[in-house]
Protein backbone atom coordinates (compact mmCIF):
# COMPACT_ATOMS: atom_id res chain seq x y z
CA UNK A 1 0.00 0.00 0.00
CA UNK A 2 2.77 2.48 1.14
CA UNK A 3 4.76 1.69 -2.34
CA UNK A 4 1.08 2.38 -4.59
CA UNK A 5 0.91 5.78 -2.49
CA UNK A 6 4.35 7.24 -3.66
CA UNK A 7 3.79 5.99 -7.17
CA UNK A 8 0.72 7.62 -6.92
CA UNK A 9 2.49 11.20 -5.69
CA UNK A 10 5.38 10.65 -8.19
CA UNK A 11 2.83 10.81 -11.19
CA UNK A 12 0.72 13.34 -9.72
CA UNK A 13 3.42 15.75 -8.92
CA UNK A 14 6.37 14.98 -11.21
CA UNK A 15 9.24 13.33 -10.05
CA UNK A 16 11.25 16.66 -9.06
CA UNK A 17 7.97 17.90 -6.81
CA UNK A 18 7.77 14.94 -5.09
CA UNK A 19 11.68 14.65 -4.68
CA UNK A 20 12.23 18.24 -3.11
CA UNK A 21 8.95 17.69 -0.74
CA UNK A 22 10.73 14.09 0.32
CA UNK A 23 13.22 16.13 1.22
CA UNK A 24 11.24 18.80 2.81
CA UNK A 25 9.76 15.79 4.89
CA UNK A 26 12.84 14.64 5.94
CA UNK A 27 14.21 18.24 7.00
CA UNK A 28 10.99 18.71 9.11
CA UNK A 29 10.79 15.37 11.13
CA UNK A 30 14.71 14.35 11.09
CA UNK A 31 13.85 10.96 9.85
CA UNK A 32 16.78 9.35 8.17
CA UNK A 33 16.45 6.02 9.55
CA UNK A 34 16.43 4.18 6.10
CA UNK A 35 18.99 6.35 4.66
CA UNK A 36 21.86 5.44 7.12
CA UNK A 37 24.50 6.81 4.83
CA UNK A 38 23.06 10.14 5.99
CA UNK A 39 24.21 11.67 9.07
CA UNK A 40 23.84 15.05 10.23
CA UNK A 41 26.32 15.15 13.37
CA UNK A 42 29.56 13.83 11.11
CA UNK A 43 28.00 16.16 8.89
CA UNK A 44 29.05 19.33 11.57
CA UNK A 45 32.00 17.34 12.79
CA UNK A 46 33.42 17.68 9.01
CA UNK A 47 33.01 21.11 9.03
CA UNK A 48 33.98 21.70 13.05
CA UNK A 49 37.50 19.54 11.90
CA UNK A 50 38.07 22.15 8.86
CA UNK A 51 37.46 25.11 11.23
CA UNK A 52 39.57 23.81 13.51
CA UNK A 53 42.56 23.30 11.70
CA UNK A 54 45.29 25.25 12.87
CA UNK A 55 46.52 26.29 9.81
CA UNK A 56 43.97 29.37 9.08
CA UNK A 57 43.69 30.21 5.69
CA UNK A 58 43.92 34.38 5.58
CA UNK A 59 41.54 36.70 3.41
CA UNK A 60 39.30 34.31 2.74
CA UNK A 61 37.20 36.03 -0.14
CA UNK A 62 40.57 35.99 -2.61
CA UNK A 63 41.20 32.66 -1.70
CA UNK A 64 37.12 32.02 -2.54
CA UNK A 65 38.34 33.86 -6.06
CA UNK A 66 41.65 31.39 -7.02
CA UNK A 67 39.63 28.48 -6.32
CA UNK A 68 36.60 29.65 -8.53
CA UNK A 69 38.72 31.14 -11.50
CA UNK A 70 38.77 29.46 -14.52
CA UNK A 71 36.06 26.80 -13.01
CA UNK A 72 33.02 25.22 -14.52
CA UNK A 73 29.62 26.25 -13.53
CA UNK A 74 29.17 23.71 -11.83
CA UNK A 75 31.54 23.83 -9.60
CA UNK A 76 31.32 27.07 -8.73
CA UNK A 77 28.20 26.32 -7.31
CA UNK A 78 29.72 23.38 -5.37
CA UNK A 79 31.71 25.44 -4.01
CA UNK A 80 29.49 28.49 -2.93
CA UNK A 81 27.61 25.42 -1.67
CA UNK A 82 30.16 24.51 0.57
CA UNK A 83 31.51 27.76 1.75
CA UNK A 84 27.91 28.88 2.45
CA UNK A 85 27.53 25.96 5.00
CA UNK A 86 30.80 26.28 6.33
CA UNK A 87 30.41 29.93 6.94
CA UNK A 88 26.79 28.92 8.95
CA UNK A 89 28.50 26.53 10.73
CA UNK A 90 31.30 28.57 11.75
CA UNK A 91 28.59 31.44 12.87
CA UNK A 92 26.18 29.37 14.89
CA UNK A 93 28.21 26.70 15.97
CA UNK A 94 25.47 24.15 15.05
CA UNK A 95 23.80 22.64 12.00
CA UNK A 96 20.29 24.16 12.08
CA UNK A 97 17.77 23.32 9.02
CA UNK A 98 18.98 25.52 6.48
CA UNK A 99 22.61 23.67 6.84
CA UNK A 100 21.41 20.04 7.00
CA UNK A 101 19.10 20.52 3.61
CA UNK A 102 19.25 17.57 1.09
CA UNK A 103 18.80 18.62 -2.32
CA UNK A 104 16.36 16.62 -4.50
CA UNK A 105 19.52 15.72 -6.28
CA UNK A 106 21.69 14.93 -3.51
CA UNK A 107 18.63 12.08 -2.77
CA UNK A 108 18.69 11.06 -6.12
CA UNK A 109 21.56 10.33 -5.87
CA UNK A 110 21.79 8.68 -3.10
CA UNK A 111 19.31 6.24 -4.04
CA UNK A 112 20.95 5.64 -7.49
CA UNK A 113 24.19 4.50 -5.39
CA UNK A 114 21.89 2.41 -2.62
CA UNK A 115 20.30 0.64 -6.04
CA UNK A 116 24.07 0.16 -7.79
CA UNK A 117 25.36 -0.78 -4.54
CA UNK A 118 24.36 -4.51 -4.47
CA UNK A 119 25.65 -5.27 -7.90
CA UNK A 120 29.03 -4.01 -7.34
CA UNK A 121 28.79 -6.05 -4.19
CA UNK A 122 28.28 -8.98 -6.60
CA UNK A 123 31.63 -7.79 -8.98
CA UNK A 124 33.76 -6.62 -6.22
CA UNK A 125 35.18 -8.95 -3.38
CA UNK A 126 36.13 -6.40 0.20
CA UNK A 127 36.78 -8.18 3.47
CA UNK A 128 34.29 -5.67 4.69
CA UNK A 129 31.40 -5.07 3.44
CA UNK A 130 30.90 -1.37 5.16
CA UNK A 131 33.87 -0.89 2.71
CA UNK A 132 32.19 -0.33 -0.47
CA UNK A 133 31.30 3.20 -0.65
CA UNK A 134 29.93 5.41 -3.63
CA UNK A 135 33.25 7.67 -4.20
CA UNK A 136 35.06 4.40 -5.24
CA UNK A 137 32.41 2.34 -6.19
CA UNK A 138 29.88 4.59 -8.01
CA UNK A 139 31.52 8.11 -9.27
CA UNK A 140 35.35 5.79 -9.32
CA UNK A 141 37.34 8.91 -7.36
CA UNK A 142 35.90 11.64 -10.26
CA UNK A 143 36.80 9.15 -13.50
CA UNK A 144 33.26 9.18 -14.39
CA UNK A 145 33.13 12.93 -14.79
CA UNK A 146 36.33 13.36 -17.35
CA UNK A 147 36.01 13.48 -20.90
CA UNK A 148 35.99 10.86 -23.64
CA UNK A 149 39.21 11.74 -24.50
CA UNK A 150 40.92 11.94 -20.84
CA UNK A 151 39.79 8.56 -20.41
CA UNK A 152 41.50 7.67 -23.36
CA UNK A 153 44.70 9.33 -22.37
CA UNK A 154 44.83 6.45 -19.29
CA UNK A 155 45.44 3.69 -21.05
CA UNK A 156 48.20 1.30 -20.88
CA UNK A 157 49.64 4.28 -18.86
CA UNK A 158 50.80 3.84 -14.97
CA UNK A 159 48.39 4.58 -12.19
CA UNK A 160 49.37 6.48 -8.88
CA UNK A 161 47.11 5.11 -5.81
CA UNK A 162 48.12 7.21 -3.06
CA UNK A 163 45.87 6.25 0.42
CA UNK A 164 45.53 3.10 -1.15
CA UNK A 165 43.62 1.87 1.90
CA UNK A 166 42.58 -1.93 1.40
CA UNK A 167 42.99 -2.10 -2.25
CA UNK A 168 39.38 -0.81 -2.94
CA UNK A 169 40.26 1.91 -5.46
CA UNK A 170 43.04 -0.18 -7.29
CA UNK A 171 40.57 -2.32 -8.05
CA UNK A 172 38.06 0.25 -9.68
CA UNK A 173 40.91 1.73 -11.41
CA UNK A 174 41.50 -1.24 -13.11
CA UNK A 175 38.85 -0.87 -15.48
CA UNK A 176 40.39 2.16 -17.31
CA UNK A 177 43.38 -0.35 -18.19
CA UNK A 178 46.37 0.88 -16.74
CA UNK A 179 49.78 -0.73 -17.59
CA UNK A 180 50.28 -1.21 -13.87
CA UNK A 181 48.93 0.81 -10.84
CA UNK A 182 51.58 1.86 -7.95
CA UNK A 183 49.50 1.71 -4.27
CA UNK A 184 51.35 3.79 -1.61
CA UNK A 185 50.38 3.20 1.86
CA UNK A 186 51.64 3.18 4.80
CA UNK A 187 49.62 1.25 7.13
CA UNK A 188 51.12 -2.46 7.07
CA UNK A 189 48.06 -3.69 7.97
CA UNK A 190 46.27 -2.10 5.19
CA UNK A 191 49.05 -3.56 3.05
CA UNK A 192 47.78 -7.09 4.33
CA UNK A 193 44.19 -6.22 3.77
CA UNK A 194 45.23 -4.81 -0.11
CA UNK A 195 47.20 -7.79 -0.83
CA UNK A 196 44.34 -9.75 0.49
CA UNK A 197 41.60 -7.55 -1.90
CA UNK A 198 44.10 -8.28 -4.86
CA UNK A 199 44.13 -12.24 -4.60
CA UNK A 200 40.14 -12.74 -3.85
CA UNK A 201 39.63 -10.51 -6.99
CA UNK A 202 42.46 -12.47 -8.64
CA UNK A 203 44.26 -9.28 -10.16
CA UNK A 204 47.38 -9.95 -11.82
CA UNK A 205 50.74 -9.21 -9.30
CA UNK A 206 51.92 -7.51 -12.42
CA UNK A 207 49.15 -5.20 -12.77
CA UNK A 208 49.89 -3.86 -9.17
CA UNK A 209 53.07 -3.17 -7.05
CA UNK A 210 53.13 -2.24 -3.35
CA UNK A 211 54.92 1.12 -1.59
CA UNK A 212 54.67 0.87 2.20
CA UNK A 213 55.39 4.67 2.20
CA UNK A 214 53.82 8.20 3.20
CA UNK A 215 53.41 10.47 0.88
CA UNK A 216 54.63 13.65 1.33
CA UNK A 217 57.03 16.93 0.55
CA UNK A 218 59.74 15.90 1.55
CA UNK A 219 61.50 11.83 1.36
CA UNK A 220 62.16 10.65 5.26
CA UNK A 221 60.32 9.71 8.13
CA UNK A 222 57.47 10.64 9.43
CA UNK A 223 55.41 10.09 12.66
CA UNK A 224 52.09 8.07 11.67
CA UNK A 225 48.96 6.25 13.48
CA UNK A 226 47.91 2.89 11.82
CA UNK A 227 44.53 2.66 12.89
CA UNK A 228 44.20 0.03 9.96
CA UNK A 229 41.13 1.81 8.31
CA UNK A 230 40.76 4.32 5.78
CA UNK A 231 41.56 6.66 8.58
CA UNK A 232 44.93 6.12 9.23
CA UNK A 233 47.31 9.42 9.24
CA UNK A 234 50.00 11.60 9.92
CA UNK A 235 50.02 11.83 13.95
CA UNK A 236 53.09 13.27 15.86
CA UNK A 237 52.51 10.68 18.87
CA UNK A 238 52.56 7.87 15.99
CA UNK A 239 54.76 5.37 14.99
CA UNK A 240 57.94 6.20 12.58
CA UNK A 241 57.19 5.63 8.61
CA UNK A 242 58.92 6.18 5.78
CA UNK A 243 57.74 8.96 3.80
CA UNK A 244 58.68 9.79 0.09
CA UNK A 245 58.12 12.59 -2.23
CA UNK A 246 56.70 11.92 -5.70
CA UNK A 247 59.84 14.11 -7.20
CA UNK A 248 62.29 11.69 -5.59
CA UNK A 249 60.50 8.80 -5.83
CA UNK A 250 60.21 8.95 -9.51
CA UNK A 251 64.02 9.29 -9.76
CA UNK A 252 64.70 5.74 -8.48
CA UNK A 253 61.71 4.08 -10.59
CA UNK A 254 62.61 3.34 -14.01
CA UNK A 255 60.29 3.51 -17.38
CA UNK A 256 57.37 4.93 -15.72
CA UNK A 257 54.68 6.74 -17.78
CA UNK A 258 52.51 8.23 -15.32
CA UNK A 259 49.04 9.17 -16.65
CA UNK A 260 46.78 9.43 -13.59
CA UNK A 261 47.27 10.15 -9.47
CA UNK A 262 44.54 9.78 -7.29
CA UNK A 263 45.12 10.88 -3.91
CA UNK A 264 43.02 10.66 -0.62
CA UNK A 265 45.60 10.91 2.63
CA UNK A 266 43.59 12.38 5.25
CA UNK A 267 45.25 15.98 4.96
CA UNK A 268 48.53 15.52 3.75
CA UNK A 269 47.37 16.68 0.23
CA UNK A 270 49.31 19.77 -0.14
CA UNK A 271 52.24 18.45 1.12
CA UNK A 272 52.09 15.80 -1.58
CA UNK A 273 51.49 18.53 -4.30
CA UNK A 274 54.56 20.37 -3.44
CA UNK A 275 56.62 17.54 -3.31
CA UNK A 276 55.64 16.24 -6.95
CA UNK A 277 56.17 19.40 -9.31
CA UNK A 278 58.29 17.83 -11.46
CA UNK A 279 55.96 14.64 -11.89
CA UNK A 280 53.28 16.90 -13.03
CA UNK A 281 55.64 19.00 -15.19
CA UNK A 282 57.13 15.58 -16.42
CA UNK A 283 54.11 13.47 -17.31
CA UNK A 284 50.85 16.05 -16.76
CA UNK A 285 49.03 13.22 -15.86
CA UNK A 286 45.06 13.11 -14.81
CA UNK A 287 44.75 14.22 -11.02
CA UNK A 288 42.25 13.48 -8.77
CA UNK A 289 42.40 14.76 -5.38
CA UNK A 290 40.66 15.00 -2.07
CA UNK A 291 40.60 18.51 -0.55
CA UNK A 292 37.97 18.22 2.11
CA UNK A 293 40.28 17.64 5.24
CA UNK A 294 41.35 20.78 5.86
CA UNK A 295 41.50 24.49 4.64
CA UNK A 296 44.68 24.57 2.78
CA UNK A 297 44.05 21.44 0.70
CA UNK A 298 40.42 22.92 0.13
CA UNK A 299 41.89 26.15 -0.83
CA UNK A 300 45.51 25.59 -2.05
CA UNK A 301 46.08 23.03 -4.12
CA UNK A 302 44.43 24.55 -7.39
CA UNK A 303 46.00 27.77 -7.24
CA UNK A 304 49.23 25.93 -6.52
CA UNK A 305 48.72 22.97 -9.86
CA UNK A 306 47.65 26.63 -11.77
CA UNK A 307 50.98 28.65 -11.08
CA UNK A 308 52.64 26.12 -12.69
CA UNK A 309 50.89 27.20 -15.62
CA UNK A 310 50.31 23.43 -17.31
CA UNK A 311 47.49 24.20 -18.81
CA UNK A 312 45.06 22.19 -16.90
CA UNK A 313 41.21 22.35 -16.79
CA UNK A 314 39.15 22.03 -12.96
CA UNK A 315 36.37 21.17 -11.81
CA UNK A 316 34.73 20.40 -8.20
CA UNK A 317 32.61 17.02 -7.22
CA UNK A 318 31.34 16.03 -3.84
CA UNK A 319 31.27 12.42 -4.34
CA UNK A 320 29.65 10.98 -1.16
CA UNK A 321 25.75 12.04 -1.51
CA UNK A 322 24.04 13.17 1.23
CA UNK A 323 27.06 15.30 3.03
CA UNK A 324 27.96 18.19 3.09
CA UNK A 325 31.30 17.97 2.76
CA UNK A 326 32.89 14.50 2.53
CA UNK A 327 35.17 13.31 -0.61
CA UNK A 328 35.05 16.98 -2.10
CA UNK A 329 37.21 16.08 -5.07
CA UNK A 330 39.46 18.28 -7.19
CA UNK A 331 39.56 16.53 -10.83
CA UNK A 332 42.16 18.54 -13.01
CA UNK A 333 43.44 17.20 -16.45
CA UNK A 334 45.44 18.38 -19.54
CA UNK A 335 43.27 21.26 -21.43
CA UNK A 336 43.79 18.97 -24.67
CA UNK A 337 41.83 16.31 -23.26
CA UNK A 338 38.62 18.74 -23.20
CA UNK A 339 36.23 18.15 -25.45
Amino acid sequence: MKQKIINFMKKGLGEELFLKLICIKRIIFNNLRDLPEFSLMRNYDEFQRMLGDSRVIQNIEAQIELLTRNMDERSVLEINRIIHHWKLAEAMQYLNNEARQITADDYREQQNWLKAKEQIKKKYCLNNASDYSPEVFYYHHGIKFLPPKAKEYLKERDFLDVGAFNGDSALVLQEYQPRKIYCFEASEANVKTLLETMQNNNIESAKFEIVQSAVGEKSGQIKFCDSADSGAHIDTTGISVPVCSLDDWIKKSSNLNIALIKADIEGMGLDMLMGMKEVLKKFRPVLLLAIYHNQLEFFEIKPQIEELKLNYCFAIHKLCPGKLLTETTLIAYPEELAE
